[in-house]
């Protein structure tokens, strides 16, 4: 019982983890959009 216990918290533990650096890489692509899209016009005069 005590080791279903133990996974099943370590499951728990990585999906928390997953979900947090999942949410903080969604945040930093909303912010670098705008950074991405004057990279493409860079990107584009350049070629």
């Amino acid at each position: 019982m005590t080791k279903i216990k133990k996974d099943y918290d370590k499951l728990i533990a990585e999906k928390r983890d997953f979900i947090r650096n999942f949410r903080t890489a969604l945040f930093k692509a909303k912010q670098s959009k705008k950074k991405f899209k004057e990279l493409k016009k860079i990107a584009r005069s350049k070629l």
